[in-house]
């Protein structure tokens, strides 16, 4: 399945359960990336996965 993020592609929220370590991971990168909120962390890290697959896929 391919990933091709677009501006008009709707946002929808949702919620994980995750290992307070894992949180504690995020809140770390939030930091150093310089994001305001953990989703944002999530988002970038699913983009990059997503690039990385294809990657190994082409």
């Amino acid at each position: 399945m391919a990933f091709h993020p677009a501006d008009d592609d709707p946002r929808v929220q949702v919620t994980l359960e995750l290992r307070q370590s894992t949180l504690q991971w995020i809140d770390g990168l939030r930091e150093e990336m310089g994001l305001r909120h953990r989703g944002a962390v999530v988002s970038r890290l699913l983009k990059e996965l997503a690039v990385l697959s294809q990657q190994v896929v082409q």
